[in-house]
């Protein structure tokens, strides 16, 4: 049997030949160009290279053409979401587990629309109808997780959060371990390996139960990123810091330091302090010091800024913002800014024109003990949800956490302050991607607290 354009496309779908699988698609609809199953693969060759506004108008062609597939609601239930358009993201979800009730993706791209709308009630029953549905559903579970655990709910969001293992883009070296997770017993005679495999700022987040955990066990690995590794190395009941993870001894138990919280039964109100496990260097913050003072006028406070985290976050796009959004902050007198962003993103303070002065010397921080005694010489860091902000905040440092209009399960819900980092506020979005209305606020603040007399 000859093969049709369509079964070409699909197979280059398959193989993730986007290229071909455009071609093929853009030819089947030359001759039938009111076809839904090629617009809707059209439209997911479009969403596979970046292009989602296009993937969403290629698809909803499909869905008014054949309303009565689930899969096209499905589809643009997600891109409607990522989109930031969260009514009709709940709208194609709920029209297509009205059509599919029995589909568990539905339900799942369906909690996370209500989430993304921050109608966590809602969002919550269709997580759970998913796990019903299939009870091995792992990114369902996952998502329940942060639904939960954002609420405050930390013993049952706790339950589900080890789920994150066994989501498709889990750390394979987690995996692949055979020994059994530790879950909080004593351990008398034998050696528990905890490891962190989230980003930078989680590790140093919870490792402040590190030494709680330690106290129950007779050794305790810690198998963290290299750069952390000095600091972890000094907390009390740690016997070796491992950064290799092919080189890890033996061990008996293993336990994600970021799920030690709920191991360990911690609840919001009674979440410990952070550790003094940051400690800056002499030299260095002699050295530090000295440059922002020949640098910068003395009698402008220091304000340090980042506005965007790593791209490798899968929530990096909502959590960052263009640096243009600081010009309400650039526009004040009686502050100086340092940038502490590194990457890519630092290209942009390279036209910078403002009113503050602003000071790039990221180019000299060559390490996190660099970082630290920058951060040591500031008054205050402003920055977006990243490890600065968790550094900062480790440290002591007064921090301003700039946050997206559905934070990141550890800010929890309506409060400007948070039980993690006594010297942390919170300024929230209060809509979808309305970082103007954040900075505005912030500048607002930042002008009462460093007004000149």
């Amino acid at each position: 049997m000859t093969e049709s354009p369509l079964d070409a496309a699909s197979e280059a779908v398959r193989a993730q030949d986007w290229s071909r699988a455009e071609a093929e698609c853009l030819a089947f609809l030359e001759r039938s160009p009111d076809d839904p199953a090629a617009l809707n693969l059209l439209g997911m060759v479009a969403f596979a290279t970046g292009r989602v506004a296009r993937a969403a108008e290629l698809i909803g062609r499909a869905s008014r053409l054949a309303e009565d597939e689930p899969a096209y609601h499905r589809n643009l239930c997600e891109l409607h979401r990522i989109l930031n358009q969260s009514a009709e993201a709940i709208a194609h979800g709920e029209a297509a587990v009205a059509l599919d009730p029995a589909n568990q993706e539905g339900h799942q791209r369906l909690s996370v629309a209500y989430q993304s709308a921050l109608d966590f009630d809602a969002a919550e029953a269709a997580a759970r109808r998913a796990i019903d549905l299939d009870p091995d559903y792992a990114q369902a579970h996952f998502h329940l997780a942060d639904l939960l655990l954002i609420r405050g709910r930390f013993e049952e969001g706790g339950a589900e959060f080890d789920w994150r293992w066994h989501v498709s883009n889990a750390p394979p070296q987690v995996a692949a371990l055979t020994e059994p997770a530790w879950r909080g017993e004593i351990l008398e005679d034998q050696t528990l390996l905890l490891h962190g495999h989230e980003g930078l700022g989680d590790t140093l987040q919870f490792a402040r139960y590190i030494p709680q955990a330690a106290s129950r066990c007779a050794r305790v690995l810690v198998a963290c990123q290299v750069g952390l590794a000095p600091i972890l190395a000094t907390l009390p009941g740690v016997d070796a810091v491992i950064t290799d993870w092919r080189a890890l001894p033996r061990f008996d138990r293993h336990c994600a330091i970021a799920s030690l919280p709920f191991v360990l039964g911690a609840t919001v109100e009674t979440i410990m302090p952070p550790l003094p496990c940051v400690t800056v260097d002499p030299v260095y913050a002699e050295l530090w010091r000295a440059r922002l003072a020949a640098a910068l006028p003395s009698q402008l406070g220091r304000v340090g800024i980042a506005w965007t985290g790593s791209t490798a976050h899968p929530n990096n796009a909502a959590r960052s913002m263009p640096f243009g959004h600081f010009a309400p902050i650039a526009a004040l007198d009686g502050i100086s800014l340092i940038s502490l962003q590194k990457g890519e993103e630092a290209r942009h303070t390279y036209h910078y024109a403002g009113v503050a002065p602003l000071l790039d010397r990221t180019h000299e921080l060559h390490s996190l003990t660099d970082t630290i005694a920058m951060i040591d010489a500031l008054d205050l860091v402003i920055t977006v949800d990243t490890m600065l902000a968790h550094l900062a905040g480790t440290m002591g440092k007064p921090v301003w956490l700039l946050l997206p209009y559905v934070p990141d399960w550890r800010w929890f819900l309506d409060r400007s302050d948070t039980p993690w980092y006594p010297t942390m506020r919170l300024f929230r979005q209060t809509s979808p991607l309305d970082w103007a209305g954040v900075m505005s606020r912030v500048a607002a603040e930042l002008r009462d607290r460093f007004k000149r007399a």
